[in-house]
C-alpha cells in the first residue's frame, strides 16, 4: 500500500492560550509521525472569525477560533486513527477536517490558444 496526500484543517479553541493550542498542534504532528506520515508541513492560519457560533462545552459558544492546516503524506488506514484522536478532543478541537488532495490536473486550454 503507498501513501496518500491529504490535508486537514483543524479548528482550536481559542480560549487555550499560545499554550494549550501548541500542545494540540504539537500532539496531532507527533501522531502523524507514529503512524509513518511524511513530508508533513504545518501552516498556522491564525485566530478567525467562525461562519456560526460554536458550542465548545456546555454554556460556551465561541465565534472564532484557531485555524492550523496540516498537508502530509500518509497510508489511508491511518486516517481513521486521525481522526479518532481529534474527535476525543472535544472542547478543545472545535471542528476538523481531513481530505484526500487532488491530483494536479493539466490546464484545459481556452478555444483560443489549441490549434484545432
Amino acid at each position: 500500500m503507498k501513501r496518500r496526500e491529504y490535508e486537514s484543517v483543524i479548528v482550536i479553541n481559542p480560549k487555550l492560550g499560545e499554550e494549550g493550542i501548541r500542545k494540540i498542534i504539537e500532539d496531532f504532528h507527533e501522531l502523524l509521525r507514529r503512524k509513518e506520515a511524511e513530508n508533513i508541513e504545518i501552516i498556522h492560519w491564525g485566530i478567525r472569525k467562525l461562519a456560526y457560533r460554536i458550542r465548545a462545552k456546555p454554556g460556551e459558544y465561541l465565534s472564532e477560533g484557531y485555524y492550523v492546516l496540516f498537508q502530509f503524506d500518509a497510508f489511508p488506514t491511518a486516517i481513521a486513527d486521525l481522526e479518532a484522536h481529534l474527535r476525543i478532543r472535544q472542547g478543545e478541537v472545535l471542528r476538523y477536517l481531513i481530505v484526500r488532495r487532488p491530483k494536479a490536473k493539466a490546464p484545459v486550454p481556452s478555444s483560443g490558444e489549441a490549434g484545432g
